[in-house]
């Protein structure tokens, strides 16, 4: 049965169609992955404008800052995508949870190399393939002056 010239094209064909479908399969995998990429960072980059910051900037200097933040934000809601599937969280400088589009008990924060950076006081927009989420950390920091 495995001695028929037959078997053996079959097989030689079956076997260049998979790896064809391999190769074809990751080139479209990495495209799939580029457009909703940049189409993230268009929309984030759209509203992330040194004015919308300086607004959010703003914010900080009031006490109830965090929901002054959800506010501004959620008016933004529809440019940033927020949605069911798309969060946003509002965390101080160590990283815990102030606000958001979600309430604490329902967020998942993962600490991914953006918020890592960010915490440490960089905005951070970097996204590789193969990264179980995308993201934009912004960093916000207040422009209050303590004169001694």
């Amino acid at each position: 049965m495995y001695r028929k010239l037959q078997f053996k094209i079959v097989l030689i064909l079956v076997s260049f169609i998979v790896c064809i479908m391999t190769v074809v399969g990751m080139i479209l995998i990495g495209n799939i992955f580029s457009y909703y990429n940049n189409d993230f960072v268009k929309e984030q980059s759209a509203v992330f404008t040194e004015e919308f910051i300086d607004e959010l900037e703003n914010s900080l200097e009031y006490d109830d800052y965090p929901e002054r933040l959800k506010n501004t934000l959620w008016a933004y809601s529809a440019h940033l995508g927020i949605d069911t599937h798309r969060n946003y969280f509002i965390l101080d400088a160590d990283g815990n949870y102030l606000a958001g589009s979600v309430e604490k008990e329902d967020s998942k924060i993962t600490k991914t190399n953006n918020l890592v950076r960010a915490i440490s006081g960089v905005s951070s927009h970097d996204q590789k393939l193969g990264d179980p989420y995308t993201d934009w950390a912004q960093v916000l920091t207040s422009k209050i002056l303590l004169a001694e």
